[in-house]
């Protein structure tokens, strides 16, 4: 075959693959209206040394053969396929990968991707699920809030989950890595699928109401990707809430109106003393730390540092502040009492971490309770829990405020109580805390 036909040939199969990819963004547009503002962020470009779609971060490129081939067998495949590696960008995939083992991760991220896409309730995109697949998601609801690539990988970097790479095998992510794209030109790929992935989660949280849980895998998913990421320093002084005091405020009003009142009234000032001023103060609260054998360690006492060096800047060095500090497994190991920032710091430079038993929240809650029947507790603010999320959860609501605390990864997995708040330290603040 001459050249000039070989040339033919590929602008042929180009154009046939281009056909299809148009077929399949049309038939997804028309199910899944919420996603329009992501079926236009990357172009098409044929590309001869792929497996059937991949992209590098800012173009989506396809073996025209082999899109060919997999849309003459199963039109739904390629539609599943497409919508695979929007999900990818969507989700930010392909900016989760550093630091991580790259098959691993590869592997999270097509099972989490797949696993978002057969509980779709869509005729263009539903295939029957294999036991095998059932098998695994049965276990990713069992042990997840949200199925997420990041929640995934921690259960197979932790062995909790078997998943067979080729089970979820669909797209190509040798560009994710190889690719020839500029790093600044990823970036603003990036970053325009953040924006709309907002777009998305505004028009899902509308449209898809009247759908039922058509999308409801999705929809949670998004909504863990974008949630507003508070970082520990600033939910700790929330937690400071504001009270009021019963005491003399003397700046809040002007003695010239006081004393001219005075004396054309004799004894009605025109403007009298406010009996109360409201003051940000950290009264008291109870600080647990998990020492089971998965969170134990420098962990722990990087932990306390930041949140002795937290409460110093909220309350003032010279305010007292009584905080209850409860090391606990399954059962309580050691509860301290510390009035303030100084005596923390005394209780980090000689503390044991006690316990590398298994995990039960049930006995600090208890013991907060015998302490505020004993009056020790006089005016608790709430309790701070520092763990992995694996133990037995207190049955009813405590009468206060109850936040647990879970470091990095450990969030994915995390499933809290609806009466209790779930905080997050993020990686960078975990880097920070260990110095």
């Amino acid at each position: 075959m001459s050249e000039e036909k070989r040339s033919l040939q590929h602008q042929k199969q180009a154009a046939l693959g281009a056909k299809i990819l148009a077929q399949a963004r049309n038939e997804l547009y028309l199910a899944m209206r919420f996603l329009e503002p992501v079926f236009e962020l990357w172009k098409w470009k044929d590309h001869p040394g792929i497996r059937a779609l991949g992209t590098d971060g800012v173009t989506l490129f396809y073996q025209p053969m082999q899109l060919s081939q997999r849309f003459m067998y199963e039109p739904v495949a390629v539609n599943r396929l497409y919508l695979h590696c929007l999900l990818h960008g969507l989700l930010r995939h392909m900016e989760g990968a550093e630091g991580r083992d790259t098959e691993m991760w590869d592997t999270a991220c097509d099972a989490a991707a797949e696993y978002i896409i057969d509980r779709l309730d869509y005729p263009c995109v539903r295939r029957l699920v294999s036991p095998r697949r059932e098998a695994v998601y049965r276990l990713l609801e069992e042990q997840l809030r949200v199925v997420t690539a990041e929640g995934v990988y921690h259960l197979l970097e932790q062995g909790s989950l078997e998943a067979d790479p080729m089970e979820f095998l669909a797209d190509d992510h040798a560009l994710w890595r190889s690719g020839d794209a500029k790093e600044q030109d990823r970036e603003e790929k990036a970053q325009e699928f953040r924006e709309a992935s907002e777009k998305v989660k505004t028009a899902m949280e509308t449209y898809v109401r009247d759908q039922g849980e058509k999308a409801g895998a999705l929809r949670a998913a998004i909504g863990v990707q974008n949630r507003r990421k508070m970082r520990y320093r600033e939910f700790l002084r929330k937690f400071a809430r504001v009270r009021e005091e019963m005491k003399i405020d003397v700046d809040s009003f002007d003695y010239i109106f006081y004393h001219l009142g005075m004396e054309m009234f004799g004894n009605m000032p025109l403007i009298e003393e406010l009996e109360s001023k409201e003051e940000a103060k950290v009264r008291s609260f109870v600080i647990a730390v998990d020492t089971s054998g998965s969170t134990a360690g420098d962990l722990v006492r990087a932990f306390l540092a930041q949140t002795a060096q937290i409460l110093a800047e909220v309350t003032g060095e010279s305010r007292a502040c009584e905080v209850y500090v409860v090391q606990a497994d399954a059962k309580v190991q050691e509860a301290v009492r510390i009035r303030d920032a100084a005596e923390m710091k005394a209780y980090l430079e000689q503390m044991t971490v006690k316990g590398f038993g298994g995990t039960d929240f049930r006995p600090v809650f208890a013991l907060v309770e015998e302490l505020r029947a004993r009056g020790e507790l006089k005016d608790l603010q709430g309790l701070i829990y520092f763990t992995d999320g694996y133990g037995t959860y207190p049955a009813r609501r405590p009468g206060y405020p109850t936040a647990f605390v879970f470091a990095g990864a450990d969030a994915v997995l995390a499933k809290v109580p609806p009466w209790a708040m779930r905080v997050v330290i993020e990686e960078d603040e975990l880097k920070e805390m260990r110095g």
